[in-house]
């Protein structure tokens, strides 16, 4: 007892879906898939301490297919862990590089997304702390990021799984923060480092007294409870600077650098004052 109407976009995206469903399955024996990374930056000293890990998938006929096209699809069909599990050795591997040639004051962290269904896997924080183990690089420099909704679909287990991994040294952040839930109540009971503003807060921040204010809230907060803040999205200086008035830690985003591939990783921790590093490819 109902109608719809059609569109021929409606037809056209469903024949894409399926085409990416189809493809995804070979990305990576067919090595489309790579990762590249984002810098952040010490916001009071302009240093660069750390980089976000972003999968890239280059298509030979449909080019460079975009995150947002991919992961959701990724994740309805279960893909989404073993891309996940590629994507973070990946990441550790090239984290190595670096660090195996810096000096112990100028370490880099590497952040890696964890997908709802990769969370909810049994033996997690196991498999995850295998897999860095494995990987050489010490445990304090990978910084897991995740949502608020992963964690609020079951609070009382994700407590359990996020205690397991920070206890092994891993850090813990909190990605796309203020965008989820509104309870405040789960941050005094989890055993978190950092929250990551979302860019939507940041975009308008300038302009909008609104978006100020709750970045400005969001950063005194964080600091109350003893936790780093990185703010995304950050493409121009007046952004960088008001974030700086407002004691923001971290900073990420194309003011300083858009994710690049791991070759040109080198020139970045070389600009940033780390002639230790000139070379490596």
């Amino acid at each position: 007892n109902t109608f719809k109407y059609f569109s021929r976009a409606m037809h056209e995206r469903v024949q894409y879906d399926m085409q990416i469903t189809q493809e995804l399955q070979k990305a990576i024996e067919k090595n489309q898939m790579s990762v590249h990374f984002q810098p952040q930056l010490r916001s009071h000293k302009d240093r660069l301490v750390g980089f976000e890990a972003l999968l890239r998938w280059s298509h030979p006929h449909l080019g460079q297919v975009k995150p947002e096209d991919f992961i959701p699809i990724a994740e309805t069909n279960g893909l989404i862990c073993e891309i996940g599990d590629w994507c973070l050795k990946q990441a550790l591997s090239q984290a190595n590089v670096w660090n195996e040639r810096l000096p112990s004051h100028e370490k880099v962290t590497i952040a890696v997304n964890v997908s709802s269904l990769q969370f909810n896997q049994s033996n997690f924080a196991e498999h995850i702390i295998a897999i860095v183990k494995d990987s050489g690089l010490p445990l304090q420099l990978l910084e897991l990021e995740i949502t608020e909704s992963v964690i609020m679909d079951n609070i009382s287990t994700a407590a359990d799984i996020l205690h397991e991994l920070h206890d092994s040294g891993l850090k813990i952040s909190i990605d796309d923060f203020g965008t989820g839930y509104s309870s405040l109540s789960y941050l005094k009971y989890l055993p978190l480092d950092t929250l990551k503003i979302d860019r939507s807060f940041v975009k308008d921040l300038v302009a909008d007294k609104n978006d100020r204010s709750i970045v400005k809230t969001i950063i005194s907060m964080a600091h109350n409870l003893n936790l780093n803040v990185v703010a995304e999205g950050v493409e121009d200086i007046e952004q960088w600077n008001m974030l700086l008035s407002f004691s923001c830690d971290l900073i990420q985003g194309y003011y300083f650098s858009r994710p690049v591939p791991f070759n040109e990783v080198a020139e970045l921790l070389y600009k940033n004052r780390n002639p230790e590093i000139q070379a490596i490819s």
